[in-house]
């Protein structure tokens, strides 16, 4: 069973790079006509066919845009990432999911969603973490890689990170396999997840 990995790489440390700040990519605009909206939690229950799934989601609204996109986008997130997870026809699943809003500024949106997953036939249960960034106005799923240069000096302080709060994953990723997690990095069926927070980019590595 894989565990997750997290650890923090503070934006202070990656303001410090030439290339490295989110800006830079393109990929959030930061245009002075800001996006207002609220989040509200929404809910989604099944306990048909042997399963007891119970989701918490957020709902996105706004009195002056559609927010129909990026509440598609993590709809679509959760649906795409349980479904391979534990594949599209499972029964007998037991699954509680809830979500946190771990950064909300005009131009992007973070959430982490941690839970609990066990299918009646599992050794053990399985503890879940994943994550969606939304870049706003354009209500786009946004990627690592669409928001830094993952080139050898990104890769130099994610590892220096990694190690100092995980000293034991020193043998479990080669410099090789960490830079291909981080290019993955919020592919929905991938194994490396990031999110941030008003002083930190987390980064969550499944191993």
């Amino acid at each position: 069973m894989k565990k997750a990995i997290v650890f923090l790489v503070s934006w202070l440390v990656l303001f410090s790079l030439s290339g490295c700040h989110p800006s830079n990519r393109g990929a959030i605009n930061n245009s002075t006509i800001g996006m207002s909206y609220s989040v509200t939690k929404q809910q989604y229950n099944n306990d048909e066919g042997g399963n007891s799934i119970h989701i918490e989601y957020p709902l996105l609204y706004s009195e002056i845009y559609s927010m129909t996109t990026s509440n598609d986008i993590i709809k679509n997130g959760i649906k795409q990432y349980v479904t391979d997870y534990y594949g599209a026809d499972v029964h007998n699943l037991t699954l509680n999911l809830s979500y946190a809003v771990e950064f909300s500024e005009e131009n992007l949106l973070s959430f982490s969603f941690r839970g609990l997953g066990n299918v009646k036939s599992a050794a053990h249960p399985n503890n879940l973490l994943f994550t969606i960034n939304i870049g706003m106005p354009e209500q786009n799923r946004l990627k690592l890689g669409e928001l830094y240069f993952l080139n050898a000096d990104f890769l130099g302080i994610v590892k220096k990170n990694l190690l100092t709060q995980h000293p034991s994953s020193v043998n479990v990723f080669n410099d090789s396999e960490l830079s291909a997690l981080l290019l993955q990095a919020d592919s929905p069926t991938g194994d490396c997840f990031s999110f941030f927070t008003k002083d930190s980019l987390v980064i969550s590595i499944a191993a």
